[in-house]
């Protein structure tokens, strides 16, 4: 889907008039053919193969590949739970790193150390339990980074403002002549 408008811009909108801007988004992607199911499980598909597996069994509801028996389907469930489990961790240590770096002086910094300890603890033993099936954990983690929403709008407020001093400039450039 081909974007129409700058980030900034589509910011300030959804900020202002969220519906509206959702119904315009919906027309965008259903211009492009996005629509449905389809576009869900493609989108989540790009995320991770074994969810889409798992969203499709869903939207399914109860197709053919579910398990019928009660022990695997516990099983099933039990495998989903314990990755949910390890993603969490692997992403609160993500998260603890960033602020570790950020803030090496902070008076926290102990207690985020144990927490850091226990939760590499945790996913070291789930790891080597064999209860959770490897995943691309990393390429999944990096592709979730994204700048702080504070971070993020800094960055479109300095953008703005920059495109308005050019905005004025120009015009007073216009004036003069």
């Amino acid at each position: 889907m081909k974007d129409t408008m700058p980030s900034d811009v589509r910011a300030r909108l959804t900020a202002l008039f969220p519906d509206r801007v959702a119904e315009v988004e919906q027309r965008e992607r259903r211009a492009a053919g996005q629509v449905g199911t389809a576009a869900l499980l493609e989108s989540i598909g790009a995320v991770d193969a074994e969810l889409r597996r798992y969203a499709e069994r869903l939207l399914a509801g109860g197709a053919d590949d579910a398990p019928t028996d009660a022990i695997a389907a516990v099983a099933e469930l039990r495998d989903a739970i314990l990755a949910l489990r390890l993603l969490n961790a692997r992403r609160e240590m993500a998260r603890l790193s960033a602020v570790m770096a950020a803030e090496p002086d902070a008076p926290a910094m102990g207690r985020w150390r144990e927490r850091f300890a226990e939760l590499m603890a945790y996913v070291r033993d789930l790891e080597r339990s064999g209860k959770v099936r490897p995943r691309p954990w990393a390429a999944l983690l990096e592709r979730e980074k994204r700048p702080p929403a504070e971070e993020r709008q800094r960055t479109e407020t300095m953008a703005l403002s920059k495109r308005l001093e050019a905005a004025r400039d120009a015009s007073r450039a216009g004036e003069t002549r």
